[in-house]
């Protein structure tokens, strides 16, 4: 939809006052490489179509990335007395890539030979903005029984716009994730290793997680959406960590991850490793 207001204002821009048959500038269609990702940034960064910078080459300044970690919750009286420790964790990440360009020889005023559009700057073949909510929220908390408990929500996505078959590809995922954990202290091995009793803190571990996965595939000109692939993921580690001496450390471990697909020419799979 920001395709018609992106050409005009590329048409303003060079001085075309004519428009074709379906209101686009003339040298700038609907399929005209700047036009598709002068649009995309507009429509995915939340620039707007007015504000859209028109040079795809040149830094864009994106939001910042940040990372925010609050302990604030540990001066209230009901966390002092059920937590020894209360943290609260949110981070943000975003990167803008330009899959490589090639600088092009023919004017930007001038009309491309057998084509009735201008020849873009640059010839750029794909774009991709991510980001990342790694995590979107994170809480922490150690229990005055030296119980410990961890809530993560992760989000990303990766859009990727191919300006050669006009596609855009979308990748996103969503986890949930519990995690705990408790520290058995100084517990008695019912064995002794070379002759003396071993007496060390046995650390437990447990995270259980729940993924979901998509990749769309929006066809620009068709006006098309298509899921192609996807996945629900369901993971459970458990680790037992023990130390028998100052150089060597015994871990049990269970691994088990189950994949349930979204799209039916794919097959639920599940693996499981112990040792």
């Amino acid at each position: 939809n920001s395709r018609k207001a992106i050409s005009n204002r590329m048409g303003d821009r060079q001085g075309i006052s004519g428009v074709d048959s379906a209101g686009y500038s003339l040298g700038y269609d609907a399929t005209q490489q700047d036009v598709l990702i002068h649009s995309f940034y507009a429509t995915y960064t939340g620039e707007g179509v007015g504000k859209s910078n028109l040079n795809p080459i040149k830094v864009r300044i994106p939001l910042p990335n940040w990372r925010i970690n609050y302990t604030g919750l540990n001066k209230i009286k009901f966390f002092q007395k059920h937590f020894r420790s209360v943290s609260v964790n949110h981070s943000y990440r975003s990167t803008h890539t330009v899959g490589g360009f090639l600088k092009s020889f023919g004017r930007r005023d001038t009309f491309a030979l057998n084509e009735n559009r201008i020849q873009p700057e640059y010839i750029i073949s794909q774009v991709t903005i991510s980001e990342s909510f790694s995590p979107l929220v994170n809480v922490d908390m150690t229990w005055k029984n030296s119980l410990l408990t961890r809530v993560e929500v992760r989000k990303d996505r990766t859009l990727s716009l191919n300006t050669s078959n006009n596609q855009l590809t979308e990748i996103g995922n969503l986890e949930y994730i519990i995690g705990t954990g408790y520290t058995l202290k100084e517990l008695k091995l019912p064995f002794k290793i070379r002759g003396s009793t071993v007496k060390s803190d046995l650390t437990l571990r447990g995270d259980f997680s729940i993924r979901d996965s998509k990749t769309i595939i929006r066809k620009i000109v068709e006006g098309e959406t298509q899921t192609t692939a996807g996945q629900r993921v369901y993971s459970l580690k458990l680790t037992g960590d023990y130390i028998l001496t100052q150089a060597l450390t015994l871990r049990v471990f269970y691994d088990w991850v189950a994949n349930r697909p979204a799209i039916s020419n794919s097959f639920p799979t599940s693996n499981t490793n112990a040792g």
